[in-house]
């Protein structure tokens, strides 16, 4: 400020002498402090006046001096509310910014705990529930076999063996769609192959999967959002779309890995739904962005919809 204030000083005439006091006010935006370009420019107003006084002794114009210095004043505190208001919208910008990490490091950590509480469950109906089912049914069978009486309550026996049977398929069904085994033990292009049938077998859509060029190792953090991607994206297929037939393909490259699933059903406006967004779409985008991946979904006026996700092969292996 001093070396400014000995420039203007200097400056023949004083034409517009308090314009260079400017430059500090600009240099506040170095500061990303919302009251430092005010305060540098109170005291650049202050520098600004005592240079006039300072400087303007001897001149005969004086009222045009006088009003260099307050256009000079005036530009000084425009400059400042300017950079003012930058710094305040940038700091704004950047807690958006944190804020969002925040939301997405949660989300992460959320699908992440879901996935491992998936597990957990998976297993215990596998390992539990389903096992006891099978021991009931083994009793329930050999006391079939040693009964006599009514073909009665042989009959009634019997409904109850089939009973107990439906309830372990009803079992082992829930387990494989909570964590498939075959995700763990042959992979997810198998996997993923697997869960295709079965859903091609429980809603009457024909289902097609191709595969091209996909790795033969894939990170089992990126195995795992992409199996279930693709499960929400078969369930919103079954639930919404009224398709008569899916195709699936699975492709890659040395970088990543996509997935893309096309239906021919009526399609949805994207536009409108992305303002109104369900949980399904949300965590779908979420598995996708947590592991640095993209997510998107097109649905032309013609109808139909394709779900594409395409996602960084190079994870951290789970601890």
């Amino acid at each position: 400020m001093a070396l400014i204030l000995t420039i203007d000083l200097r400056l023949p005439l004083r034409v517009a002498g308090g314009i260079p006091y400017v430059a500090p006010v600009l240099l506040s935006l170095w500061c990303r402090r919302v009251r430092v370009p005010l305060l540098v420019a109170a005291a650049a107003t202050i520098l600004t006046l005592a240079g006039f006084l300072l400087a303007e002794q001897g001149v005969r114009d004086i009222p045009n001096a006088l009003t260099n210095r307050l256009l000079a004043v005036g530009a000084i505190w425009t400059t400042a509310t300017l950079v003012a208001l930058y710094i305040r919208a940038e700091l704004a910008r950047q807690e958006s910014l944190r804020e969002a990490e925040r939301v997405r490091t949660l989300a992460a950590g959320l699908l992440l705990g879901q996935d491992q509480e998936r597990r957990r469950i998976s297993r215990e109906l596998h390992d539990s529930l389903n096992q006891r089912l099978a021991a009931l049914s083994m009793e329930l069978d050999a006391l079939h076999s040693q009964m006599g009486g009514s073909e009665a309550a042989r009959g009634r026996l019997h409904a109850i063996e089939e009973r107990v049977m439906a309830m372990s398929e009803e079992v082992r069904r829930v387990s494989h769609q909570l964590q498939p085994s075959i995700l763990e033990h042959a992979g997810f292009v198998a996997a993923l192959r697997s869960h295709c049938r079965e859903f091609s077998k429980q809603t009457e859509i024909p289902t097609q999967v191709t595969v091209e060029n996909a790795p033969e190792r894939i990170n089992p953090v990126v195995a795992t959002a992409l199996f279930r991607l693709s499960q929400e994206a078969l369930q919103n297929v079954a639930r919404h779309s009224g398709a008569t037939e899916v195709r699936v393909r699975i492709s890659g490259d040395s970088q990543g890995i996509g997935l893309s699933i096309i239906d021919n059903g009526k399609g949805f406006d994207v536009a409108r739904s992305g303002t109104q967004a369900g949980l399904g779409l949300i965590s779908m985008n979420e598995r996708a962005r947590s592991l640095g991946g993209r997510l998107s979904i097109d649905s032309p006026p013609q109808g139909g919809v394709t779900v594409t996700v395409w996602v960084p092969l190079d994870q951290p292996t789970p601890g």
